[in-house]
């Protein structure tokens, strides 16, 4: 699943939250976007991340956690 975290000014310590993201998923990713949003990729549902980022130290609504299409442009797949 691919989500995106409206932070609205907030901070979120990455490294906190990839290293509690590896504990659910191997190979979830995290950055942030241009936009000032956070982007999530990991299999998880939206109350998890939203639980996890409480745990990191980012506390955002669960309505700030966006469920959004994957884009997959196929290149790691040969």
């Amino acid at each position: 699943m691919e989500f995106r975290v409206q932070l609205a000014g907030m901070h979120v310590d990455q490294d906190a939250l990839q290293t509690l993201l590896f504990d659910i998923d191997p190979a979830a990713m995290v950055d942030v976007d241009r936009d000032g949003s956070l982007r999530v990729a990991a299999a998880t549902s939206t109350a998890a991340l939203a639980e996890l980022l409480h745990r990191s130290g980012c506390p955002v609504k669960p309505a700030q956690v966006l469920e959004v299409p994957s884009f997959c442009c196929g290149g790691c797949s040969t």
